[in-house]
């Protein structure tokens, strides 16, 4: 189902019905974290979004999200506009990629956004 609407409330993340009632065994007590990675080529950046799975939660720069399915969800918070406007959803990561997730956006002009936006290419703090 494409989205009509922008969301501009906390950020949520959908579920791909052929995740339903499989998220939790997939992540096998992990977290899933939700990031990015950018490259800055020719002065364009490019780059993709990122799922991972941890066992345990990141530190700072990222924001726990709603869990799903009872799985816990953390996202770099340079994400925050993007998963709110974006309407994301977790869909399997392929028949190369058993075991794993990604990211979708059905909205995908946010995420060419936030690549032209100021804080892509900014390094997270180690502290």
């Amino acid at each position: 189902m494409t989205p009509t609407a922008i969301d501009t409330g906390r950020p949520r993340i959908a579920l791909d019905p052929r995740l339903d009632g499989r998220l939790a065994s997939l992540a096998e007590g992990r977290t899933i974290v939700l990031g990015y990675y950018a490259s800055r080529t020719c002065c364009s950046v490019v780059g993709d979004l990122a799922v991972d799975w941890r066992s345990s939660p990141p530190g700072p720069g990222f924001v726990e999200l709603d869990p799903i399915e009872g799985v816990s969800v953390f996202a770099d918070v340079r994400l925050a506009d993007v998963l709110r406007r974006g309407a994301p959803e977790l869909r399997p990561g392929g028949v190369l990629r058993r075991g794993t997730l990604s990211l979708w956006l059905g909205l995908p002009e946010c995420w060419i956004d936030f690549l032209e936006g100021p804080t892509v290419m900014t390094r997270r703090s180690s502290t």
